[in-house]
């Protein structure tokens, strides 16, 4: 179990090996099919307990692939024969679905290039039976074959030795690690420890919904006529599969999720909150879309009559109807926005405010182990239902007046619960940590609002916002990287603007100061992912300057590299910037931690991971400082001064990192032909003939400034591989003292010890 462990952690950052994970290791599930299904459910209970946190994350990531591949080859086979309701699309609509199907079916493929081609020929196959079997393997009714024997069946029917009988061997070889019978042994509470049960079925169930399609019955009937806590539990489950296979059931199996929307409807302000919001969720998936407007509209009646009861602040059921109402409004937001200012002004006048608490439906998660007081668990809540409620999941990007109102209080009030040093006692803070767990509260809500109202949030809340990666608690710090990483993801699914995207980006060099190791490594992986993703899905910046010189406009705004203006903005200001005064008092090494955050954000974009080479970004990359440091502070004119001085630092230590890269060789700095635009709500033009050379490179330079080394960083993608590892830093130590020992103190081996070497040598080249 330890060895699992350790290749479940390094399969989560590592493609080829997750590839060779599910393709041999797992082909045929991780277990026996003859071992007995509740044997097989404890097992896996047990290895997730025993899983550290990295290693859980690289599990539920194998198990996710089979539920995304199982969903690709449902919508594939959907596409391919349209259901006689939608016989009116046209032939492009068709085509336009079984174009995005296929890109996601690529996606779970080493070789996503070769898998279109295979797809394409998969199309044009003319016996039905390979679409029936595919449809018996990937399907959600239960499989009476063996699947090694459909696997066999399938690649004999279209060749075994050709292409695509290679890819759809590969594509089967994906196969579920975990059987049925064993997904019904976990639901149904075969395992013994109910407790970690519960916490791996919630886990699974959200990123791999499909494992447990074939339990739907035992989980309707549970939600039914099960006990509170028991439902509670079960419906958090039920959401997951309603909202993600819904569209992969039969006709049956959707009668039956139907008929539990009357006890939906009740357990929407009865259950506790998360799963009164699950309830909310599960509900609008299940409802007949004839109806879902009519049912939701009920529910939603219901949950604002209770904001309105006398003495709602201390109903034990408040919190389940906040949580309730914040989904409403991601699934409905046209019902939502109805009474949106009246629950906007509930929750950030009157129950933030409010000191007076019954003892909630259940104890807060978060407040398990008594780190925060129980009140503010439920406010931030609160806060974050808000933001969530005013940000929809789909639907149209324009917002009404009322929810648009609504936003921009909820920003205000989050932005002066930003500041470490601000007075949270009027809102029931009784200690420090009370006052992060706020914090955090307040940053997540921002960050979901942003999705949204991203022009809405101000320079000043955005700074603030990015300095919690550097907030006091390293535990707030550790959560605020993780949910930035989570945004960016959402972001970039979304296909928003490159822009928007790397904006949030730039917070993550400021966790170069952390003292904590583990929370530089996460943020220094984050940041690698950006870039990758970026880059994968933009054209080059070579391609983008050509455009832009024959009198196109530039795209590098879509570009990682436009984290840069971002980045330069955040740190000039930054609360403990270096003025003159300090700098005549302490000298220059007070630029240390800008240059270390600065190097943290270049290296990324300049040196790629895999080859340690320049990756051609380093023209563009001066561009941007250069086109920045002609620009002026549209905010704070005199931060100016520290812009420039920032420009020319990261000049320096962009030249640097790309020599070091080099290897000796000689750095020719190419120019880069296309003009580049800045943020205008950040940056402002300015007459630079007017200023003289102030505008130069190094004009701002500190005298007597020392770069710091960068050396140890180009080999931070050995660290990446196993995050949050107790012997990461230990490693690292070594690797650095071993750089600073000079070469005549190095153990040189003996003359024995070369002998062998040359003789091996030797043998070698005879041969």
């Amino acid at each position: 179990m330890k060895y699992l462990g350790h290749l479940l952690s390094a399969g989560s950052t590592d493609p080829e090996l997750k590839h060779c994970l599910l393709t041999h290791v797992w082909a045929d599930g991780l277990l026996s099919t003859s071992m007995a299904p509740t044997d097989g459910a404890k097992f896996w209970v047990m290895l997730y307990q025993n899983l550290d946190e990295g290693e859980k994350a690289g599990l539920l990531r194998i198990l996710s692939v089979r539920s995304k591949l199982q969903v690709a080859i449902n919508n594939l086979l959907r596409a391919r024969r349209p259901d006689r309701q939608c016989l009116a699309r046209s032939d492009e609509d068709v085509k336009v679905d079984l174009k995005g199907v296929h890109r996601s079916i690529a996606s779970c493929c080493l070789d996503r290039s070769g898998a279109m081609e295979c797809l394409t020929s998969l199309m044009q196959v003319k016996d039905l039976h390979v679409f029936s079997l595919l449809d018996s393997y990937f399907g959600a009714a239960p499989v009476h074959k063996e699947r090694s024997e459909i696997r066999k069946e399938l690649v004999s029917r279209v060749g075994s030795k050709s292409a695509l009988g290679s890819f759809l061997h590969m594509l089967t070889s994906i196969g579920s690690p975990m059987p049925p019978e064993q997904g019904d042994a976990i639901v149904t509470g075969e395992c013994g420890d109910a407790e970690a049960t519960r916490e791996f079925l919630a886990k699974a169930s959200k990123e791999a919904p499909s494992l447990f399609v074939g339990s739907l019955i035992q989980i309707a009937k549970a939600v039914k006529e099960g006990s509170e806590s028991t439902a509670a539990h079960m419906v958090v489950l039920l959401s997951h599969l309603s909202t993600k296979m819904v569209h992969c059931l039969g006709s049956a199996s959707r009668e039956l999720l139907h008929s539990l929307v009357p006890a939906l409807q009740r357990m929407c302000s009865k259950l506790p909150p998360k799963a009164a919001k699950a309830a909310l969720m599960a509900l609008s998936a299940v409802a007949e879309s004839s109806e879902r407007t009519e049912v939701l509209r009920a529910v939603y009646t219901n949950l604002v009559e209770a904001l309105e009861a006398p003495e709602a602040e201390g109903s034990t059921s408040l919190p389940s109807v906040l949580q309730a109402l914040g989904a409403l409004g991601r699934v409905a937001p046209d019902i939502f926005k109805e009474r949106v200012h009246d629950i906007a002004e509930f929750v950030l006048q009157d129950y933030m405010l409010c000191d007076s608490y019954a003892s909630p439906l259940s104890t807060p998660e978060s407040d398990s182990q008594g780190q925060y007081s129980s009140c503010i668990v439920l406010k931030g809540q609160a806060l974050k239902a808000l933001g969530a409620g005013c940000v929809p999941d789909r639907g149209s990007k324009t917002a009404s007046a009322a929810v648009l109102d609504a936003a921009k209080r909820t920003i205000k009030f989050c932005e002066g619960l930003l500041h470490p040093n601000e007075d949270m006692t009027h809102l029931g803070v009784q200690h420090e940590g009370d006052a992060g767990h706020l914090r955090l509260a307040a940053a997540s809500t921002l960050l979901r609002l942003a999705r949204r109202f991203n022009s809405n949030i101000l320079p000043s809340t955005y700074v603030a916002l990015s300095l919690m990666i550097q907030d006091p608690l390293m535990d707030v710090r550790q959560a605020f990287c993780m949910k930035i990483r989570r945004h960016l993801q959402v972001l970039q699914a979304q296909k928003l603007s490159g822009q928007r995207c790397a904006k949030f980006a730039a917070c993550l060099p400021l966790a170069a100061l952390d003292p904590a190791e583990s929370n530089r490594i996460a943020a220094n992986r984050t940041l690698r992912e950006f870039v990758s993703r970026r880059r994968s899905t933009t054209e080059t910046l070579e391609g983008c300057a050509i455009v832009a010189a024959s009198g196109g406009s530039s795209t590098i705004h879509e570009h990682p590299e436009f984290t840069i203006p971002y980045l330069i903005y955040l740190l000039a200001h930054h609360p403990d910037f270096p003025g003159g005064d300090a700098v005549d008092e302490m000298g220059c090494e007070v630029y240390d931690p800008f240059q270390e955050m600065l190097a943290f954000g270049l290296l990324p974009l300049l040196v790629d991971r895999t080859t340690k080479r320049t990756s051609g970004t380093y023209p563009a990359i001066c561009k941007l400082l250069r086109t920045i440091k002609r620009a002026s502070d549209a905010t704070e004119p005199d931060k100016s001064e520290n812009i420039r001085i920032l420009c020319d630092i990261g000049l320096s230590l962009a030249s640097k990192i790309v020599e070091m890269a080099l290897h000796g060789k000689e750095l020719r700095e190419q120019r880069y032909p296309a003009s580049v635009s800045l943020p205008r709500a950040l940056y402002k033009t300015v007459d630079v003939h007017r200023e003289g050379n102030k505008h130069e490179d190094g004009s701002h330079l500190p005298k007597d400034l020392e770069l710091i080394d960068v050396d140890f960083r180009l080999s931070n993608a050995e660290l990446e591989t196993h995050p949050g590892k107790e012997n990461v830093g230990k490693a690292t130590n070594k690797r650095r003292r071993c750089r600073e020992d000079s070469e005549e103190e190095r153990e040189q081996p003996t003359p024995q010890e070369r002998e062998p070497r040359r003789k091996r040598g030797r043998k070698r080249g005879a041969a």
